[in-house]
């Protein structure tokens, strides 16, 4: 059984449990959280694994050759390239997603005449034995627009997997003899995300084998440099057939494993809420606890003062935690300043030099929001924690019931929230980076001219002064009002998981007040025994995870 298959039975199972003893503000939330969990699960219960590389590194070509079938185009223009997901299906069809919506469906002889435009997805159904024993093992392979093939189209298509966990494999001509700046920096940037990596080098049928085995054993070197560890380099040609090591490498990949690492955590924070809701009411109804409804209306009131101390929590205003960001954008580029000053000085093409920007400045984003959001998290959760302890003393409860309600929703809720702001950022972030290139096209003739005549270490010197001293700083400014309209709307999805999770809390709590206040004890004691039951059941699903 599947991985996929396996933590979905577990979902269904562990909700069907427990869902006859969750009251109605707990049940609520428990379906909203098992939706979203499920829909994660069928949405991502593959390994995409997209093929990366320059324009002409061969890509299509070799998933041609790995397919032993001609399909896939390989003579498209770079700014009309897009993402093909090969997927398996006897009726054979291209199908068209943009911004995940189907937007044209074309036979696969069609696949050429399509109107597409950077960011579309294109899935790709073939009726292929390989591709169907791929599926089966959970693989996707992805033809990917090219590093050079223009900045919205790869940034677009990189955002796009990236945010998917994918493992990608990087193409390099053999003729090239070593990996370009632009492959380094793209395995540099993945090394940022921890996401798994292999270098094939292409059309080996150009080249004798001992010089292919030097080039093989450099690019290892570069790689090893650039991913900070070892990883899985091979050699390849689809003129010769030569596909064997992409094989290998698909043979190293455990899907199961991959949607263990990203679901499993997430599926045994589900299973604690339910355990969570029922153990609130097993609390309250094996206490004994007067003026009961004097209690209820106490909760009740409180509810305002704990909205009222999540919007004025001790945590980064939207406008620090921006400036906090831009920072760690500022920090690296200074920290790459003579790269882009080298670049310049070489006279690279300017999509060599986009591209490498966005390298550098596309991963601080993504991990500085990201910390962020978890900073604000943790400030927010000690002023939660200071609330339920007020909570407790108000409704003269034992404070046991109300310890550490973060904790009781699980980190992952709050990240839920956190990562629905970082998948937004795609569009957002293509704009972003569109102005720093834009400032970048107004500013380098300008410092090109400003140092004429001097050699290149001078030229690179002073052009990396530059950068530093004025550049830089024009730049954070341009990203300002992008990267708070993104710091503000994480925040405010933070609070709101809060709220909705704290609501449902003090809900959870009246309801369970009141059926204390309406059953006699004999009723109590059998539903408690029930429901101690029940939580054992779930501690036992938790554990085959």
């Amino acid at each position: 059984m599947s991985k996929t298959k396996f933590y979905q039975e577990v979902i269904e199972k562990a909700f069907s449990t427990a869902k006859e003893y969750l009251l109605a503000s707990a049940l609520s939330q428990a379906e909203k959280e098992k939706e979203e969990l499920s829909a994660n699960l069928l949405k991502e219960n593959a390994i995409k694994v997209p093929l990366v590389g320059s324009f002409n590194a061969g890509k299509s070509s070799l998933i041609n050759a790995f397919l032993n079938r001609n399909f896939l185009p390989v003579d498209i223009k770079p700014e009309t390239a897009i993402s093909y997901e090969i997927l398996y299906s006897e009726a054979e069809k291209v199908d068209i997603f943009r911004d995940d919506k189907l937007i044209d469906t074309k036979p696969l002889d069609q696949i050429k005449n399509f109107d597409t435009k950077p960011g579309d997805i294109a899935k790709v159904y073939v009726s292929n034995q390989v591709i169907k024993d791929l599926q089966m093992r959970g693989i996707t392979l992805v033809d990917m627009p090219g590093i050079d093939s223009g900045i919205e189209e790869h940034n677009q298509a990189i955002f796009h997997y990236i945010s998917q966990g994918s493992a990608f494999v990087l193409l390099t001509d053999v003729e090239g003899g070593s990996l370009t700046t632009s492959n380094l920096n793209f395995l540099s940037e993945i090394r940022q995300y921890n996401l798994h990596a292999a270098v094939l080098v292409s059309k080996t049928d150009k080249k004798p084998e001992s010089e292919i085995t030097q080039v093989k054993e450099y690019i290892r070197y570069q790689a090893k440099k650039a991913l900070e560890t070892d990883t899985f380099v091979g050699c390849v040609s689809a003129a010769n057939g030569n596909i064997s090591d992409l094989s290998r490498f698909l043979d190293t990949l455990d899907c199961n494993q991959i949607v263990s690492e990203k679901f499993g955590g997430r599926i045994k924070s589900f299973i604690d809420l339910l355990i969570m809701s029922i153990t609130t009411q097993t609390d309250i109804l094996s206490k004994d606890i007067t003026d009961i409804d004097e209690k209820i209306k106490k909760l009740e009131q409180e509810r305002a003062n704990i909205e009222f101390d999540i919007n004025n929590n001790s945590g980064d205003t939207p406008e620090k935690s921006t400036q906090d960001v831009l920072d760690e954008v500022a920090q690296s580029l200074e920290l790459h300043a003579e790269d882009i000053a080298s670049m310049i000085v070489n006279k690279e093409d300017a999509t060599t030099i986009q591209n490498a920007i966005m390298s550098y400045v596309r991963p601080v984003i993504i991990n500085a929001l990201k910390e962020e959001g978890e900073q604000f998290a943790d400030a927010l959760n000690t002023t939660v924690d200071k609330v339920s302890k007020e909570l407790a003393e108000v409704a003269t409860i034992d404070t046991s019931i109300f310890n550490d309600i973060y904790t009781e929703m699980g980190l992952p809720v709050i990240m839920t929230a956190i990562s629905r702001v970082i998948s937004t950022l795609n569009p957002v972030l293509g704009r972003i980076l569109g102005t720093i290139l834009t400032f970048l096209a107004q500013k380098i003739p300008d410092i090109i001219r400003s140092f004429f005549g001097k050699s290149d270490e001078e030229l690179i010197t002073e052009i990396s002064h530059k950068i530093k001293t004025s550049v830089i700083a024009n730049m954070t400014e341009t990203l300002r009002p992008k990267v708070l309209e993104m710091v503000t709307a994480q925040q405010e999805r933070i609070k709101l998981a809060y709220k909705e999770n704290i609501e449902a809390n003090i809900r959870n709590r009246q309801q369970s007040l009141k059926e204390l206040h309406n059953s006699d004890k004999a009723q109590i004691a059998q539903k408690i025994s029930a429901m101690k039951d029940v939580i054992s059941q779930l501690n036992n699903l938790k554990s085959e995870i």
